[in-house]
């Protein structure tokens, strides 16, 4: 600390910090709180300030502004291109897929029923219960992978028989 520095120069900038406060009351207290300690000690503001701070002008006054850099030049690139695109590979083929069961979901067989698919007898716990998706009916099945369906007989009209079936059953009737 200098000689002419009051000894409360602390306190007189805390002072001076809470002038900026939003609080009118307590910015104007602050700066007559300051004030009073300025004076106990005999001083003013302005050779405080005098004392404390030098202002000096501007350093770069004599100096010239340097030349404006000159553009690095580097060699051009060539545009850049997207590497060239591939189309990705076909998925494998789908193997034929496994026939969707009748209904909806399965329950085990709790009851004797018979497959309708195959027309085979199931004791209870073999085979399969779902629910006809058309009717309130439930369907017995064999478990996947066990039933062998019978083939449905096509509609149509029956075949016509040849000379041989027609001489067999002539031969069935004559008595001889």
């Amino acid at each position: 600390m200098a000689d002419t520095d009051p000894p409360n120069l602390g306190l007189l900038i805390k002072l001076l910090k809470l002038t900026t406060s939003s609080s009118d009351a307590e910015a104007l207290s602050a700066m007559r709180k300051a004030n009073e300690q300025l004076a106990k000690f005999g001083g003013c503001w302005e050779r405080l300030l005098t004392s404390h701070v030098t202002v000096i002008g501007d350093p770069f006054v004599g100096i010239a502004t340097p030349p404006p850099r000159a553009p690095i030049s580097e060699p051009p690139r060539p545009p850049r291109t997207a590497p060239p695109r591939t189309a990705p590979p076909p998925p494998p083929p789908r193997g034929p897929r496994p026939a969707k069961p009748r209904g909806g979901p399965a329950l085990p067989n709790r009851y004797d029923g018979v497959c309708i698919l195959c027309k085979k007898q199931l004791s209870a716990g073999e085979g399969l219960l779902r629910r006809d998706p058309k009717d309130t009916r439930w369907e017995v099945t064999c478990k996947p992978g066990t039933c062998n369906p019978k083939p449905v007989p096509t509609k149509g009209p029956k075949p016509r028989p040849g000379v041989g079936d027609l001489l067999n059953s002539i031969d069935d009737l004559t008595p001889f």
